[in-house]
């Protein structure tokens, strides 16, 4: 199959898209509905504390939303450096996205879980692409 765009480049903005449409969740927890009487970043850092350092049952839920944006980030930035030209770190690649897509569908909703799996279809492509032993993926 001939592709107009490199999966691994595609699979790399999917990547970035996806640590960019987590980001809302962090300006709602932390900058919406906050008290009128303490100052804003005040306000966000008690915030914060609450979540990560005390015993908050939905802090898991919260660290994931922390770690998922960075790791799509660094996915995101290996896809579109090239690093998956290389067969082992594209299946390595791969693995991972599918982790992380694996993981979102517990921690967050499906909507977010859908954009966070979605470069491993990419991802999956890319791999196929060095099968072939053509740059266009052509048979």
């Amino acid at each position: 199959m001939k592709f107009p765009h490199n999966p691994h480049k595609i699979a790399g903005l999917l990547s970035l898209l996806a640590a960019i449409l987590i980001l809302p969740f962090w300006y709602i927890l932390l900058f919406v509905a906050q008290p009128s009487n303490i100052p804003v970043f005040d306000s966000a850092a008690t915030t914060l504390n609450y979540m990560f350092f005390t015993a908050n049952p939905a802090r898991s839920y919260v660290i994931w939303h922390a770690f998922a944006p960075l790791a799509s980030l660094i996915l995101g930035g290996f896809y579109l450096l090239g690093f998956s030209r290389s067969r082992l770190i594209a299946k390595i690649l791969l693995a991972l996205s599918l982790t992380l897509g694996i993981s979102a569908i517990f921690f967050s909703n499906l909507a977010i879980a859908f954009w966070v799996a979605l470069p491993c279809y990419w991802g999956y492509l890319s791999l196929t692409h060095h099968s072939s032993g053509t740059p266009n993926g052509a048979p």
